[in-house]
């Protein structure tokens, strides 16, 4: 088995590179490569990940308080931590993440980066503070319970 996850991940890695040697700038070829190739979350710790974008069958409950139904790209789980993951999937292409402080001391994220955590931490937290979205993850992931939330955003291309 463990010789099937190699090539499935070397598969992956190369599709990936396909992607960004073309400079494919689509969020949706990046959902569905993480679609096609679920080995690829094991590089981040996540043994099963599920999509829950709108064009997903997977969906969780609408929220009453923040009056919208999260939409996360994908939620993974770590089964033996029992971590949760929501994963948002954005544009490779996007040029700097962050910007530079006027005192030059330390860089900032951009207002578009910080937007974007800013939906994944909505999302974290519209799942933690609501026991049907926590039964909807666990009941389709098979776990007893949830022992932590981690947000992955999956953002740029950059050494920033």
């Amino acid at each position: 088995m463990k010789g099937d996850d190699d090539k499935a991940l070397w598969t992956a890695i190369y599709e990936l590179w396909c992607l960004l040697n073309n400079g494919v700038n689509r969020e949706d070829e990046y959902q569905k490569f993480f679609e096609n190739n679920p080995i690829a979350f094991s590089v981040f710790d996540i043994d099963c990940a599920e999509p829950f974008d709108k064009s997903s069958p997977n969906n969780l409950p609408h929220d009453p308080e923040k009056d919208y139904t999260p939409e996360p790209d994908f939620i993974g789980v770590n089964r033996s931590s029992g971590v949760v993951s929501i994963v948002e999937l954005k544009t490779p292409f996007v040029g700097s993440i962050t910007t530079s402080r006027s005192d030059g001391k330390r860089l900032k994220f951009s207002a578009k980066a910080d937007e974007y955590i800013s939906q994944a931490n909505e999302y974290k937290d519209s799942i933690h503070k609501r026991s049907d979205a926590r039964k909807t993850i666990q009941s389709l992931f098979e776990i007893d319970q949830i022992s932590d939330y981690r947000i992955l955003l999956i953002y740029a291309l950059s050494k920033e």
